[in-house]
């Protein structure tokens, strides 16, 4: 580079910086604020709305039981096995039993004493 053509670029970059450090903005602008986001205490409530009930109303808590029922002999009647808390042990003992040759019957006990 001959000396002419540094002294040309050294003052463009001047210039440039120079104006590029005094440059604001244009005649008439104002900067607009950051909007603000609301800030609730809370969950989010679209409005005034009671809470709504529930479209069905919820089942009534029964304990249920389950009772197994044996019938020994072909024309008598059945007699009463055993009372399971759970469905699975009833029928585990249902099975138990129907492998050694009788007729069992697996029946619910909705909650108060059983009906036979």
């Amino acid at each position: 580079m001959t000396a002419t053509t540094k002294w040309l670029t050294a003052g463009v970059l001047a210039l440039t910086t120079a104006g590029a450090a005094t440059a604001g903005p244009p005649a008439g602008y104002t900067p607009q604020p950051f909007p603000q986001v609301p800030q609730y205490p809370g969950p989010y409530n679209p409005g005034p709305f009671p809470p709504r009930p529930l479209p069905h109303p919820a089942p009534p808590a029964y304990d249920t039981d389950y009772v197994v029922l044996v019938k020994a002999f072909p024309f008598g009647g059945w007699s009463r096995y055993g009372r399971f808390e759970t469905l699975h042990g009833a029928r585990r003992a249902a099975w138990r039993l129907e492998e050694q040759g009788y007729r069992v019957r697996v029946e619910p006990v909705y909650g108060g004493p059983p009906r036979w």
